[in-house]
C-alpha cells in the first residue's frame, strides 16, 4: 500500500455504532427539551403579559363605570367666601396669563402643530413595530414547534436505525 491509497482508508467514516447513536440520540433529546423548556417560558411570559393587560383593561373599565354612574348633585355644593374670593382671582389670574401667553405664541403654534404630526406618525410606527414584533414571537413560536416536531421525526428514524442494527448484529 502506498500512501495514496491509506489517506483513503482513513477518509472512510467509521460504521455508526450503537453507542454513538445513543450519544447522538441523548443529544437531539437534550437540544429538544431545551428547545420545548425555552418556548415554555416565552409562552408562560406571552400569558403573564396578556393577563396583565387584561387585568388593567378590566380596572379601567371598572372605573369608567363608576365614574358615569355616580350622579353629580351641584345644589350639595357650598362655597365658603375665602374660596370664592380665591377662585375669581385664580380665574381672572389665569385670563390675563393666556393673554400675555397668547400674545406672542402665534408663531409658535405652527411648531406645536408640526410636533403633533410626528408624534402621531411616531405612535403608528410603535404601533406597527408592535404588531410586527408580535407577529414575529407567533412565527417564532411555529417555527420552534416545527423543530421539534421534526427532532421527534428524526429521533423515531434513529431509533428505528439502532433497532434494526441490533437486530442485524
Amino acid at each position: 500500500m502506498d500512501i495514496g491509497s491509506t489517506l483513503v482508508v482513513d477518509d472512510v467514516a467509521p460504521k455508526p455504532s450503537a453507542a454513538r447513536l445513543a450519544e447522538r440520540l441523548e443529544q437531539l433529546e437534550e437540544d429538544r427539551e431545551d428547545s420545548s423548556r425555552r418556548l415554555h417560558i416565552e409562552i408562560d411570559d406571552l400569558k403573564r403579559r396578556i393577563e396583565a393587560m387584561t387585568l388593567l383593561q378590566n380596572a379601567s373599565e371598572v372605573r369608567m363605570t363608576r365614574i358615569d354612574s355616580t350622579p353629580l348633585d351641584a345644589e350639595k355644593i357650598r362655597f365658603a367666601p375665602r374660596v370664592v374670593v380665591a377662585i375669581v382671582a385664580a380665574c381672572v389670574s389665569i385670563v390675563l396669563g393666556m393673554y400675555a401667553v397668547n400674545y406672542g405664541i402665534r408663531s409658535d403654534v405652527r411648531d406645536i402643530l408640526t410636533r403633533q404630526e410626528q408624534r402621531d406618525r411616531l405612535e403608528e410606527v410603535n404601533r406597527k413595530l408592535t404588531d410586527q414584533q408580535t407577529e414575529a414571537i407567533t412565527k417564532a413560536v411555529d417555527v420552534i414547534d416545527k423543530r421539534q416536531q421534526l427532532q421527534a421525526i428524526q429521533i423515531g428514524e434513529l431509533k428505528e436505525m439502532v433497532l434494526k442494527q441490533g437486530i442485524g448484529k
